[in-house]
């Protein structure tokens, strides 16, 4: 069973804190972010990493109610990112396991998911590759 962050029981939204990890989550994502971190831990490497990075966004990102969510890669956000140097590409960012053959889908319990929940334009993160190095993602546009 997961836990629950403190910050979180019975408080659905909380303003950024020196505890603040540079993103922003939106309470209605919450339960979907949950359940993706209990399917990754459930699937073979990387389901551990991509179940800890989510647990780890959980703790440690602001939360910000639903109607204060433009601007925030989501579950549902068509986004546009560049990881090192490689050209913009696109896709929704969906709360199940996407079919590998979709096109256009990031499935949430992934480690580009995982990466890109909760980042706004211009926010730069970490992409851990499949040979264990890390690219640097840039969000370039996010259409909620």
């Amino acid at each position: 069973m997961l836990h629950i962050p403190v910050a979180l029981q019975g408080n659905p939204s909380r303003l950024a804190s020196e505890d603040h990890v540079g993103c922003t989550l939106v309470s209605a994502d919450i339960p979907i972010i949950i359940a993706a971190v209990e399917r990754a831990r459930t699937t073979p490497w990387p389901g551990e990493y991509i179940s800890r990075y989510l647990s780890h966004k959980l703790d440690k990102s602001a939360v910000v109610p639903d109607g204060m969510a433009g601007g925030i890669v989501r579950v549902g956000t068509k986004v546009t990112w560049m990881s090192s140097g490689g050209g913009a590409q696109a896709a929704v960012l969906h709360p199940r396991e996407a079919n590998s053959q979709t096109e256009g889908i990031i499935d949430l319990a992934s480690v580009l998911g995982a990466t890109l929940i909760g980042l706004k334009v211009l926010d730069r993160a970490a992409l851990l590759r499949s040979d264990g190095k890390f690219d640097v993602t840039v969000v370039l546009n996010i259409e909620n």
